[in-house]
């Protein structure tokens, strides 16, 4: 009985050998493969390669990509509309979705098969997000939003009212892209996020402008209408405006072309020395004004030319010109503080104040070095018209100019900063007048012994003009 159980024992063994030799050989064709069980969201792919689960994955978008979704912004209370998904800029990433998953060995596999080791788990569904395509909402809700405004101030009661900047509302990408998966698989309505933009000046830096540093006034002829009339719609586009440290003002850049149809009249200007008219004739004054007012700020001028004659409302040397698009008359924030200006017309009379923080004990001097003159002649203009001997003066002329500005800056009496403000060359222009080159005096007629005139003479040749 003992040796018929040794040969049974032994040939058992020789099975098992030949089945482990086989096991053995399976074991090594064996190719990894998902655990059985396995979901990516709603997809099956266990027993697959990766290989296939990707394309099981990339099969199943294709059914799914044209699904729809309801575009909201409640936000701003806009609804967009119906969108695919795939025209979310969404689309399926299957190698990311697949390379999540663990897959199974030989050993594994077979333990899930006799139910030795647990199932499958799900997997989330792995999607990208290509942000060009949102650039649609982005425009849907810049028509939508609140339309951005610059900082300004206002000035009531004796004090400074800030109105704080209205920046941007804009799309927020970034949980965008997070809620269109989310939406993808709630089928719920996309809701889009939205975010303010930065502002350039914040409400805190605007809080710090609260009193006056300077001002300037200049006088003018309110009879003088279109003059008048282009001073002060100058003067309101640069109201309320607010520069933060270290900005630069442009007049060009914030008046703008002087056209009719921006409100500008014709009036007198200054013309290479001579008096002319154009569109927008007397807005020197406001540049001129405003450039005082800088410069009792202590405030630094970057850009600032002189008219070609002097002007009557402030000191030679003190003016500031200004044409489309050059010259320009420009000046730099060098202050640690933003600034404000306001502009203050009423007829004949131009204030520009400029807040901020002011300096206790500073003042402001400026003074004029001694002026040099030099003449630029006369000019002669043959005028057929005019009777021997008369003489019409067409322009005055003036003589050329040129002196030297410094500002003296003064803490408590105290000298404690010059700045060379340059020298103001006023070019002038020559006196003009009008006569008749051709004409000559009129020769007296002698008379006869009778008393009857005597026949004149045969006139005398007059040369040609060269």
């Amino acid at each position: 009985m003992l040796g018929v159980v040794k040969k049974w024992i032994a040939g058992l063994g020789t099975v098992i050998l030949a089945g482990g030799s086989g096991l053995a050989i399976t074991a090594a064709n064996f190719e990894p493969i998902i655990p059985q069980g396995t979901l990516i969201g709603v997809i099956p792919v266990g027993g697959l390669t990766k290989e296939e689960a990707a394309k099981r994955v990339r099969l199943w978008w294709e059914a799914e990509r044209t699904q729809t979704v309801s575009v909201v912004c409640t936000a701003l209370d806009a609804t967009y509309g119906d969108v695919r998904f795939d025209r979310l800029g969404m689309s399926i990433d299957d190698v990311a979705s697949v390379e999540q998953i663990a897959l199974d060995d030989f050993q594994k596999n077979a333990a899930r098969t006799l139910n030795m080791a647990p199932k499958g788990t799900t997997y989330p569904l792995k999607f990208k997000i290509q942000g060009s395509s949102l650039e649609p909402f982005s425009k849907f809700i810049a028509s939508k939003a609140p339309k951005p405004a610059p900082a300004s101030v206002a000035f009531g009661g004796g004090r400074v009212i800030h109105k704080f900047e209205q920046a941007p509302i804009v799309l927020d990408p970034t949980p965008l892209e997070e809620r269109i998966e989310a939406s993808f698989v709630s089928r719920q309505p996309l809701d889009l996020p939205v975010t303010e933009g930065k502002k350039r000046i914040p409400d805190e830096e605007l809080k710090k402008i609260v009193e006056p540093m300077a001002e300037f006034t200049t006088k003018f002829s309110a009879s003088n209408r279109p003059r008048s009339s282009n001073i002060k719609v100058a003067a309101a586009k640069l109201n309320a405006l607010v520069m933060m440290p270290g900005d630069e003002f442009s007049f060009n850049g914030t008046v703008g072309r002087r056209t009719v149809a921006g409100g500008f009249k014709e009036a007198g200007v200054y013309v290479n020395g001579r008096h002319d008219t154009g569109v927008g004739g007397g807005i020197c004054q406001v540049s001129t004004t405003l450039y005082n007012a800088v410069l009792k700020a202590d405030l630094t001028p970057t850009n600032r030319l002189c008219h070609s004659l002097p002007v009557p409302y402030v000191p030679t040397g003190q003016d500031a010109t200004v044409s489309f698009p050059n010259p320009d008359f420009k000046f730099k924030n060098n202050a640690p503080h933003p600034i404000a200006l306001r502009t203050i017309y009423a007829p004949g009379q131009l204030t520009v104040r400029i807040y901020g923080i002011a300096t206790p004990g500073k003042t402001i001097e400026i003074v004029r070095g001694p002026a040099s003159y030099r003449s630029r002649g006369e000019k002669t203009v043959h005028d057929p018209n005019l009777p021997f001997g008369k003489v019409v003066i067409e322009e005055r002329g003036a003589s050329q100019i040129s002196l030297r500005t410094t500002r003296v800056v003064k803490q408590n009496g105290k000298v404690i900063r010059r700045d060379d403000l340059g020298t103001s060359v006023y070019a002038g222009s020559p006196r003009i007048i009008r006569k008749n080159l051709r004409a000559r005096a009129p020769v007296a007629t002698p008379a006869t012994t009778d008393g009857t005139p005597q026949a004149p003479a045969a006139p005398a040749q007059v040369p040609a003009l060269p």
